[in-house]
């Protein structure tokens, strides 16, 4: 997947790691929209200014924190960049334990949602210049491990019946 920066969001201080709240207090005047949490887990933990959505005016972007239940959220799909997570729900499916270490899978098993929102964006035609493809009308930006593993907990029938998600719309 290619990353790319967004012009004129300061990078992130790597070499020593930058903490969140210092970060974020450098550059929340440029962020006004996006909500605290939704910088923490798309900016900041994904290396803040390289993105796959460089085209997405940050500064338009309007974010509501919204309650979701399964029919919805199984219509949020992401790019065909991304490639096909197909193997993460059938393993998850499968009861395989190839996931059981990761503190994020036994946290949501054993709370039946995510700990923190996705980010979906409402797109309504937008195109993604780099391939010329079309996104979805509920095209997730952020949270793709999440979401699968939300799959995996809907197929097995252990997730809580409504989840927090952001969503992004263009103003």
């Amino acid at each position: 997947m290619d990353t790319l920066e967004w012009e004129g969001l300061p990078a992130l201080a790597i070499e020593p790691p930058e903490p969140f709240e210092a970060w974020h207090r450098r550059i929340e005047h440029l962020l006004p929209n996006v909500p605290k949490e939704a910088c923490r887990e798309w900016l900041y933990r994904n290396q803040v200014s390289r993105t796959a959505y460089p085209f997405l005016p940050l500064d338009r972007l309007h974010f509501e924190r919204v309650i979701w239940a399964e029919p919805i959220i199984e219509t949020v799909r992401f790019g065909e960049s991304w490639g096909n997570h197909k193997k993460w729900q059938e393993e998850l499916r499968k009861e395989h334990h190839h996931f059981e270490d990761q503190w994020l899978w036994k946290w949501m098993q054993q709370n039946g949602t995510w700990p923190t929102p996705i980010i979906v964006l409402k797109s309504t035609g937008l195109r993604d210049p780099r391939w010329n493809e079309l996104l979805n009308p509920l095209h997730l930006i952020e949270g793709h491990r999440r979401l699968e593993f939300l799959r995996g907990l809907f197929a097995r029938g252990e997730a809580r019946p409504t989840h927090d998600v952001f969503l992004a719309t263009l103003m």
